[in-house]
């Protein structure tokens, strides 16, 4: 094979050809290709990145609303502790309240008692008077019987 000027023109020019349409039908179709490739990504981290900034924010929405609802928690729980420590406090109130009732009602009732018991005393005292005056009455009684029957009387009452 032989290399002159003519073939080496003819294959200048042949490349030259070849590249031009190379660069028309190849290059620029790559070229568009990989623009859009880049807008692509370029569009598709813009996206991701709203993705993420919208995700933050919904995040500290929730953490917003969880510590709200937290203290909204502890607010209803202190509420029903004094709640509950005020029932407790009335019902303790209202326990005592009869219980000094009871005891009220008791104390009269033994007083009451007591009265009636001394009033039996006396009427029995006064019984046990009338019979040994009847006694005495039925015969006559010498210092030595009225003593004995004076004896006999405290001892019943005793």
């Amino acid at each position: 094979m032989y290399f002159g000027l003519p073939s080496i023109v003819f294959y200048l020019l042949n490349l030259a050809v070849v590249f031009a349409a190379l660069r028309f039908l190849v290059y620029k179709p790559v070229v568009r290709f990989l623009k859009k490739r880049e807008s692509d990504v370029a569009q598709h981290l813009d996206d991701a990145r709203e993705e993420r900034e919208k995700a933050e924010k919904a995040r500290e929405a929730y953490e917003a609303r969880l510590e709200q609802t937290q203290k909204e928690s502890a607010a209803i729980l202190a509420e029903a502790s004094k709640s509950a420590a005020e029932r407790a406090d009335d019902i303790i109130a209202r326990a005592a309240a009869e219980a000094a009732e009871l005891k009220k009602r008791a104390e009269r009732d033994i007083e009451s008692e007591k009265q009636h018991a001394r009033r039996e005393l006396k009427d029995e005292l006064a019984d046990q008077a009338l019979a040994i005056a009847q006694r005495i009455i039925k015969r006559e009684l010498s210092a030595e019987d009225n003593r004995h029957l004076i004896e006999d009387f405290f001892e019943n009452v005793g």
